[in-house]
């Protein structure tokens, strides 16, 4: 994109998929279909509004690897097991607390590693 537009924490939370999100930014989408990571980001939203705040980076670690409701992966869940598609890496950071975790390989599969602290 040649243009950028912030999004803010809804309810202390933030989160992302693989499209945009903001009106500004719809614009630049170069696929018409968005369907998984509108899903993804979806399932996102709902799993971390039922947690307990302040978040932890353990807390993050089930919505990471999250199979949807039916514990069935697929394209369309958070940790995607997807033909050709399939997530490759996880990232969790904990603002707050300047932590981030880097997850490489499907997070059902792999465990995060601290990457970055301030």
């Amino acid at each position: 994109a040649t243009d950028y537009q912030i999004i803010y924490p809804e309810n202390g939370l933030l989160s992302h998929s693989n499209h945009y999100v903001t009106p500004l930014m719809t614009k630049y989408e170069s696929q018409p279909n968005y369907a998984s990571s509108i899903q993804r980001y979806a399932r996102t939203k709902e799993l971390l509004q039922k947690l307990k705040q302040p978040i932890t980076l353990n807390q993050l670690r089930p919505v990471l690897s999250d199979h949807g409701p039916d514990n069935e992966p697929s394209n369309n869940t958070i940790c995607r097991h997807g033909d050709p598609s399939i997530t490759v890496f996880s990232v969790a950071i904990d603002i707050g607390r300047g932590n981030l975790e880097l997850g490489v390989g499907q997070p059902c599969e792999s465990m995060p590693e601290p990457f970055w602290q301030l």
